[in-house]
């Protein structure tokens, strides 16, 4: 083994889980044929990490900039930011950028957080919403993948992010009306701006004739927009400065890249690479391969479990987790000389359909690692691991030494 290696890590988005009666009572990761993470589990060492406190909910964006080694608290990126930069939006010092979802109000209450997490183009309605004006300043709409989209507000006067979400996170609820959550005339301002925004989009969505077509077809219309994580600009330590190592992240999810490129972490572009259930994981692995070749340091996303747990598809789940465990196959027949870490971003139990503050099982494999009693990969594997519980921002750290670069205080 050489004194320094390379390092790849894996995340299934959202793929840690609970016992589901569909499949007797056992997890996805227990059910779906992995034998290239069962091989792995058999050869490394198993835990669980908790992306900050045990029993606490965390966002995707906080779940994966712990695992990069960044505690969270310290680094308060929020969703909006991360989105905004994973679309290539100019932000400007100053600017709010929102996380938004496109769904479907039925007599003033949420039908649908997502309006059926649609795959028709968005851009009619976008455009029409950019023509949309507000007292004191402006407001810029961009859409992303299926039904997220990014909301930019910017004025001559001071903005603040510290602005309450108008997404309540659930259905059969009217959208919220969003409220400063701090003091302060910037905060107050930049709440007028938005719910003024929000008033005229449900007008101009709900009068457009695409939603009317979605309606007479008995089609879930797109005909309102929340939204949540408002974030703006902030300072953070690059990636190559913490730990000394350049990196590459293989993924097709705006927020992810977004999230990445801000820490300086590279994001190649991925034929076929969508963030979706139709991503394409055979260029998704060349991808992966090419970049260990330049790289020390490489980070695969797949979003489209997360996708699955939120709408209950306890099949497709697994079959994502299945072509995951392909990808990962073609990378080690390329690559035997690596730091293999596999986990979760966070668990997304299919019963919930949301995030949880489940334990998050992990697994590491190098070449002279000694091995625990685990057999396979999956939750109920992870109680016999080695690693036992640690926390999420203590994984790049493990993975650092493992490869030949421990971190000095």
């Amino acid at each position: 083994m050489k004194s320094k290696i390379k390092m790849l890590m894996v995340i299934g988005d959202g793929m840690a889980d609970r016992a589901v009666e569909e499949i007797g009572w056992r997890s996805p990761l227990e059910v779906a044929e992995t034998p290239n993470m069962d091989l792995l589990a058999r050869r490394g060492v198993l835990g669980f990490h908790d992306p900050l406190w045990p029993g606490l909910r965390v966002e995707s964006e906080a779940a994966n900039l712990s695992i990069l080694g960044y505690d969270p608290l310290r680094n308060p990126i929020k969703r909006g930011l991360v989105e905004a930069l994973g679309l290539e939006v100019s932000l400007e010092r100053g600017d709010v950028a929102l996380r938004t979802n496109f769904a479907t109000i039925r007599n003033g209450k949420i039908l649908d957080r997502r309006a059926g997490r649609f795959n028709w183009d968005p851009k009619p309605l976008a455009d029409d919403l950019n023509k949309i004006e507000v007292q004191g300043g402006e407001a810029q709409f961009y859409t992303s993948v299926e039904h997220r989209g990014v909301l930019v507000l910017s004025s001559e006067e001071s903005l603040s992010a510290d602005i309450s979400d108008t997404d309540p996170h659930t259905t059969g609820v009217p959208p919220m009306k969003s409220v400063p959550t701090k003091k302060g005339e910037a905060a107050i301002r930049t709440t007028k701006i938005l719910n003024e925004y929000l008033e005229n989009v449900t007008t101009v969505l709900s009068q457009h004739p695409l939603n009317q077509e979605r309606e007479k077809q008995d089609l879930l219309p797109a005909n309102g927009l929340i939204t949540r994580g408002a974030g703006t600009l902030l300072d953070i330590p690059r990636f190559l400065d913490m730990f000394g190592v350049n990196g590459a992240v293989i993924c097709g999810f705006p927020m992810i890249k977004g999230l990445v490129r801000f820490v300086g972490l590279e994001t190649p572009e991925v034929e076929g690479a969508t963030g979706r259930a139709d991503t394409n994981f055979d260029k998704k692995a060349e991808a992966a391969i090419k970049a260990l070749e330049e790289f020390d340091f490489v980070y695969v996303h797949v979003k489209a479990i997360d996708s699955a747990s939120h709408d209950g598809k306890v099949y497709l789940k697994m079959d994502l987790i299945e072509k995951m465990d392909s990808l990962i196959g073609r990378v080690l027949d390329a690559w035997d000389d690596l730091v293999v870490c596999v986990t979760a971003d966070h668990s997304t139990p299919l019963g919930l359909g949301d995030h949880c503050g489940d334990p998050v099982p992990f697994l590491i494999w190098f070449p002279n690692i000694i091995r625990d009693e685990a057999v396979r990969f999956s939750e109920r594997e992870a109680y016999k691991g080695g690693f036992q519980r640690i926390r999420s921002v203590d994984l790049m750290n493990s993975i650092l030494c493992f490869s030949g670069r421990c971190q000095e205080i």
